[in-house]
């Protein structure tokens, strides 16, 4: 589907055929099928096929970014630029991104802002060769639609860690808290398609800014974080 091989319309193979191309069983093929189908991308007719939907490729496969998310809620979010800096040393980072050693990733702080009220400071680091990126970016710009734009890679999932943690000086005075606020930080790695590293995100949340739901479901969880906003305290 992602290449074109399987246009809107086409018909999926059998699932016993499926199952043995790709070494699993037939339970594990119709799940998987489940999930195309209730993500969109295809519809089953029972008792004669699976066929592809009309969607729009990497669109409907991409990650969202903090900004299609927050609209999504019907929050209005604005970036600042901070720093763009063509390498930065992060041992994290270049692990994260596997690079090789000695290799520094490129870097883009941005603070993220409703109305005036800071409530994300993110720091972005991105593979050398990807820093040309970041000169003509703009504050209102994707980074992921900047990224598929020049490779054509598309950020596909992420793998997100979040702590507690209290906002550090340097940190407390972009935001605008009080130093040791508590809050959050999160680390994503975001992959493509191949499960190549595309970016690696830091970013530093005070909680009394943004918060966490979690939606639970028999086949799994969706994390989403939320605006706490001036006077919401739950």
């Amino acid at each position: 589907m992602r290449d074109g091989s399987l246009t809107p319309g086409a018909r999926l193979p059998a699932i016993q055929t499926l199952a043995t191309e790709f070494g699993t069983t037939a339970i594990t093929v119709r799940r998987a099928l489940r999930d195309l189908e209730e993500e969109g991308l295809i519809r089953v007719e029972h008792g004669v096929g699976s066929f592809v939907t009309e969607w729009r490729g990497d669109d409907w496969l991409a990650l969202a970014s903090f900004a299609e998310e927050a609209a999504e809620q019907r929050l209005v979010v604005r970036t600042r630029i901070l720093q763009r800096q063509p390498a930065m040393a992060s041992p994290a980072a270049s692990a994260a991104l596997r690079l090789p050693e000695g290799e520094c990733p490129a870097h883009l702080q941005r603070l993220r802002l409703m109305g005036e009220r800071p409530v994300v400071l993110q720091s972005s680091y991105l593979s050398p060769e990807l820093a040309p990126i970041l000169e003509p970016l703009e504050d209102g710009d994707s980074l992921y639609r900047a990224i598929h734009a020049r490779t054509g890679r598309a950020a596909i999932r992420a793998r997100e860690e979040i702590r507690a943690i209290a906002v550090a000086p340097e940190e407390a005075g972009l935001l605008e808290c009080r130093v040791g606020t508590p809050g959050w930080r999160a680390r994503r790695v975001t992959q493509d398609a191949a499960g190549r590293p595309l970016l690696y995100d830091v970013a530093t949340i005070p909680g009394d800014r943004m918060g966490w739901v979690v939606e639970r479901r028999a086949r799994g969880a969706e994390l989403r974080m939320v605006y706490r906003g001036e006077e919401n305290d739950g």
